[in-house]
């Protein structure tokens, strides 16, 4: 996507995509400033024509918001890429001929060495057309070293920008993207025990409503580490968006995902936070979590259904606990 917009239009709709953030409680991070830019500016119909259905029945959701982004944003990322290698390959073919060539001016160069007999005019022509060709080559291996560089720049800042693309921005854990990448890349052996979770603060909406989403913001971060440091090898933990984390564990069987869900939120319940103002203790934080078996074939949206059913079992009894479902 390229973008003509003078100054004082691009301002214009820089302020006017910030405030339909604002307006539909969506953060201000480049996923979603992309969408609303190019929804605002109209510069890309499919996109809007989504996103206004989405509109018609209620206000987005960052989870709707990364698909959105993944159809018809970062679509052409692949393109791109294979634009790059292919400017490679030229710039490699023109080094190998270029190369030749030099090769070619040495010889005649050492073959006039050499001569006795020819012409001292015509030598003198064609060791100053040598020395010409020779200029040229060195000219053209500069450029051709200026051009990988900037290929390489490219190539570099396309792979930060699907890092960002499948990655949270807050927790840093990877997103429903990041999710569908990690199950693409797995091995077959992963799925001959496969288990999914979904985890659920509990509360969370009248914690924030209480503390302020600045306090929030810094225990979906706490949280986001926390999963790391804590979850075996080889599960994962992925953000969905708000307070719900999906949790990936291959090669478990219901009752080992059920033991590590349960001593995650043991460790979560031992959590405690303090107020960096009042100096105050915050009270307990709780998750509830719902656990469920997976197979290879059936699809992970089946799965990640089961899971929401078992979290709302945990938390229609009592919150802070873990509850699962056959698969």
């Amino acid at each position: 996507m390229r973008y003509h917009d003078s100054y004082l239009d691009a301002q214009t709709i820089a302020k006017a995509a910030l405030a339909f953030l604002d307006k539909h409680g969506l953060a201000h991070n480049p996923i979603h400033y992309a969408i609303a830019y190019q929804h605002i500016s109209e510069t890309n119909a499919q996109l809007s024509k989504a996103l206004s259905g989405i509109l018609d029945e209620h206000s987005p959701d960052p989870y709707e918001m990364e698909i959105l982004f993944d159809k018809y944003i970062s679509e052409n990322k692949p393109k791109s890429e294979k634009s790059i290698e292919n400017l490679n390959k030229c710039i490699e073919h023109l080094e190998t001929v270029n190369g030749e060539s030099g090769t070619a001016v040495d010889q005649l160069e050492h073959s006039i060495d050499q001569g006795t007999d020819t012409d001292s005019t015509l030598i003198s022509n064609i060791i100053s057309a040598a020395k010409t060709v020779r200029n040229a080559q060195e000219k053209v291996n500069k450029q051709l070293a200026e051009t990988r560089q900037q290929s390489d720049i490219l190539m570099k800042e396309l792979e930060t920008a699907r890092a960002l693309a499948i990655t949270d921005s807050l927790t840093k854990l990877k997103n429903r993207s990041g999710m569908d990448e990690y199950l693409a890349a797995l091995p077959d052996k992963s799925f001959k025990q496969f288990c999914v979770a979904i985890a659920d603060i509990d509360h969370f909406k009248q914690f924030n409503d209480e503390f302020g989403h600045l306090v929030g913001d810094l225990i979906l971060k706490r949280l986001g580490k926390l999963f790391v440091e804590e979850l075996p090898v080889p599960c994962q933990a992925f953000r969905f968006g708000g307070e719900e984390f999906v949790i990936l564990m291959p090669e478990c069987n219901l009752e080992q995902a059920i033991e590590v869900a349960e001593r995650f939120r043991i460790v979560v319940a031992h959590l405690r936070f303090k107020n960096a103002r009042t100096k105050k203790r915050l009270p307990p934080l709780t998750i509830s979590l719902g656990v469920t078996g997976w197979v290879k074939g059936d699809d992970i949206e089946h799965a990640l259904m089961r899971a929401d059913q078992a979290l709302y079992q945990a938390k229609d009894s009592g919150r802070n606990k873990v509850c699962s479902i056959k698969a």
